[in-house]
């Protein structure tokens, strides 16, 4: 199909127009040309005579058909038979007058417009037109102009048209300089009827009639001879894709008015802001008399209505619902493009214009779009089976791509993050009371400094010395030092530890570029853990190691917390034992770490050892600091609860080396964790694990993984197949964020009990898949329409 959009600059009356032609053939090709029409005030005065002799015709058929004893006969002698034959005889005859009449008329009409088409001028785009209609057998000639006189020509009579009778021509109207809005889509069309003042109610149902057995169609409204106040609440009130108005309608000084009821009537200012503000709205259909006066104050109020049909001239009921029947068959149910359906309408009316004289001229259709309109593009139907599985595929492609960048390690940091928010927002847990964290901060070292306590490092031997004495006094339970002692201890110190029930200190194996720090001669093997801990690539503190190999001066294979909770768990008899690769502590089995274990896709190498992820206790440990000890600042009772039967833990919390990130550290710069705070949740972790069944943190197996993230890509992709079913997009919005929370709140759930399911993932796949579901079906939709554009049916 050709497309050849004439461009109409100037005016009939007085200075003519300078017309641009733009063809377009069905390949996207471009070309234009330039010519010229003179005015011809005549042609709008032959509209005028046309218009009028029309009217005439009209009125005179009408009225005759209604007093069909109008005509006396001047012979009184004839019986009554041979006068109504006289009569008979003389109507028709006075028919054939007034059709003879406005015969010649419509013919003059037709050959000015034509004989001014053929003007010299004119002629380069005559030749561009003519090339176009040797060469294709579909035309589509779109005629621009902002002046109203232009639609009053029968253009449809144009001999250029109707020279080659196999290629069919089809003209357009629409505003010069106007903008096509972007306009909203329901998922089936709403139609608000309008019927006015008919003196024929039965037309009204008829035509009622027809807009309901159209399928998937809603009405909105149908209103007949309500009030002007009443239509225009209604209007501003309801959404709609078609506003039709059916009755009468005029014309008059270039005004166009619609009649509501015997004595109220519309005119298009009074409804400019309702219908500028209906961005869903489609088609605006006059199916009433003489309604270019209602296209023209379209036109003034640029109200960029996508297609507006009117009528030239007086319609009478039969045209009128005739047409009506027309039109939704062949656009509707034909599923002709609307330019090709008002086409063949018209020559309908043509073709039985010996029956309805002038009806042909009458309808016009305004059309903005350049692309051809079908009705199945008005409305949401549902999904083809060759869209759905296009569609399907496209989410399954989508979630093995994510497989295989997950796979690749290219989620990882994300994940990883996605974790970290996952652990914050888990509940208050109550604090773990089995252990308390003795502190030693800035205060704590100027506290020991005026004392005359001399220091090694932050903690003097003194110092030292006085704490174990108090939290034997106070019978803790087992020591733990995470602050690293090289040296041998003093006799005082010795003798304190000695006295101590459980000692514990700790040292540092080589691991990359770390320096090994060797514990206390003093101490034995099994009264040190390594204090290492396995960074992750962003720097986090995610999982701690149970047990790795020995190194040269830290020669111990377990780590710090290990050896304080196996210790701790000895008062109760409780062991470990390995069955195979795996470490089991009383009944409870500690999985090891693979290296692609929940969002992790880490080289072999990261994991050696005995790795498990940390589950964070999300509440702090009870805390006292090193000065409030040994300085007696806080009661003899509070200590007591503080330190009884406690693993106690002592470790430095001013800025050093020993800070780390981990899923609780925020803010800009993020906050950091102190070492001895690690060690104290793999603690808390393995003792929670076997004492009360707090669980492990341990991730499910790639199959399974795979599977959740592809359910979620499907989920995103039904999704959208049911967004194109009937029903409001509200819902889908509340279903979709409905899927989101559901999502968000398992993974939340099953990290709560143990289980870390990808989140980050099985999010992209849910939103990704919907939006390329999105975008494949434009693309469907785009392809159909360019099949369509170049083969309209």
């Amino acid at each position: 199909m050709d497309i050849i959009v004439l461009t109409f600059t100037g005016n009939l009356q007085e200075n003519g127009f300078h017309v641009r032609a733009v063809i377009q053939d069905k390949y996207g090709k471009k070309q234009s040309t330039w010519g010229y029409l003179p005015a011809l005030p005549d042609l709008a005065e032959q509209y005028n005579q046309w218009h009028s002799e029309l009217q005439e015709l009209a009125n005179f058929k009408a009225n005759f058909a209604i007093n069909k004893r109008g005509i006396k006969t001047k012979n009184n002698n004839l019986s009554p038979r041979e006068r109504m034959l006289q009569r008979s005889q003389q109507r028709k005859n006075k028919a054939e007058e007034k059709q003879n009449k406005y015969n010649k008329i419509e013919k003059t009409f037709v050959d000015k417009m034509n004989n001014w088409l053929e003007d010299d001028e004119f002629q380069p785009i005559i030749e561009k037109i003519e090339e176009s209609i040797l060469n294709t057998r579909e035309i589509w000639i779109r005629v621009l102009t902002s002046d109203m006189e232009i639609l009053k020509l029968p253009w449809n009579s144009w001999y250029l048209l109707k020279r080659k009778k196999k290629t069919r021509c089809t003209i357009t109207f629409s505003p010069v300089n106007f903008e096509i809005h972007y306009r909203e889509v329901n998922y089936k069309p709403r139609v608000f009827l309008i019927f006015g003042n008919l003196e024929n109610p039965e037309i009204q149902k008829q035509e009622e009639k027809i807009w309901k057995n159209i399928p998937s169609i809603q009405i909105v409204r149908s209103l007949k001879n309500k009030s002007r106040e009443y239509i225009y609440n209604e209007l501003q009130n309801t959404n709609y894709e078609i506003l039709y108005f059916s009755g009468h309608s005029r014309t008059q000084d270039k005004i166009g008015r619609f009649y509501i009821n015997t004595t109220e009537y519309l005119e298009i200012p009074n409804l400019a802001h309702i219908i500028s503000q209906k961005t869903n709205l489609k088609l605006v259909f006059f199916n009433s008399c003489d309604g270019l006066g209602l296209a023209s104050q379209f036109y003034e109020h640029q109200l960029n209505i996508p297609n507006l049909i009117v009528m030239r001239n007086i319609v009478h009921n039969r045209i009128s619902y005739q047409f009506l029947e027309q039109f939704i068959n062949k656009f509707t149910q034909e599923k002709k493009a609307l330019h090709i359906a008002f086409k063949e309408i018209r020559n309908f009316l043509e073709d039985n214009k010996d029956r309805e004289s002038g009806a042909y001229l009458l309808p016009v259709l305004i059309q903005l779009s350049d692309e051809p309109q079908f009705w199945k593009d008005w409305f949401l139907p549902l999904p083809s089976h060759l869209e759905v599985s296009v569609i399907l595929s496209a989410s399954c492609l989508l979630s093995f791509l994510i497989l295989f960048m997950r796979l690749l390690g290219l989620f990882q940091d994300i994940e990883l993050k996605a974790f970290d928010h996952l652990m914050r927002m888990r509940p208050s847990e109550s604090p773990d009371e089995r252990i308390t964290i003795v502190t030693i901060d800035e205060s704590d070292i100027q506290y020991q400094e005026d004392e005359n306590l001399k220091l090694s490092g932050s903690l003097s031997d003194r110092a030292f010395v006085k704490l174990l004495e108090k939290l034997n006094h106070y019978q803790a339970k087992i020591v733990g030092s995470d602050i690293y002692h090289r040296l041998e201890y003093t006799p005082d110190l010795n003798k304190a530890l000695q006295q101590t029930q459980k000692f514990f200190a700790v040292c540092r194996i080589a691991y990359d570029a770390e320096e090994e720090i060797s514990p206390s001669p003093s101490l034995t093997e099994k009264q040190v853990g390594f204090a290492n801990f396995p960074l992750d690539p962003d720097g986090f503190i995610r999982r701690y190691w149970l047990g790795r190999s020995k190194g040269n001066e830290c020669s111990t294979d377990r780590s710090f917390a290990l050896r304080l909770a196996l210790s701790y768990l000895e008062f109760k008899g409780i062991t470990m034992r390995r069955k195979d690769e795996l470490r089991i502590i009383g009944d409870v089995p500690f999985p090891k770490l693979v290296n692609n274990i929940g969002g992790y896709q880490l080289p072999s190498d990261e994991m050696g050892g005995y790795q498990i992820l940390i589950n964070y206790r999300s509440s702090a440990f009870n805390t006292i600091s090193l000065r409030e000890i040994i300085s007696e600042q806080i009661d003899s009772e509070k200590l007591d609860n503080l330190l009884k039967n406690r693993i106690i833990l002592l470790g430095v919390i001013t800025k050093n080396n020993d800070d780390w990130l981990t899923p609780y550290s925020r803010g800009r710069p993020p906050s950091e964790m102190s070492g001895v705070f690690i060690h104290a949740h793999a603690i808390s972790q393995i003792l929670s694990a076997v004492l009360d069944e707090r669980p492990l943190l341990t991730g499910l197996s790639q199959w399974v993984e795979s599977f959740w993230i592809g359910f979620w890509g499907i989920i995103g992709s039904l999704f959208f197949i049911a967004w194109r079913s009937p029903l409001n997009r509200i819902v889908y919005f509340f279903l979709i964020s409905i899927s989101i929370c559901v999502l968000y709140c398992s993974c939340l759930l099953f990290l709560i009990r143990g289980t870390w399911l990808p989140l980050a993932p099985s999010f992209i796949a849910l939103t990704g898949s919907f939006i390329i579901s999105i975008i494949i079906y434009r693309l469907i939709a785009k392809v159909k329409q360019y099949i369509r554009f170049i083969n309209v049916p």
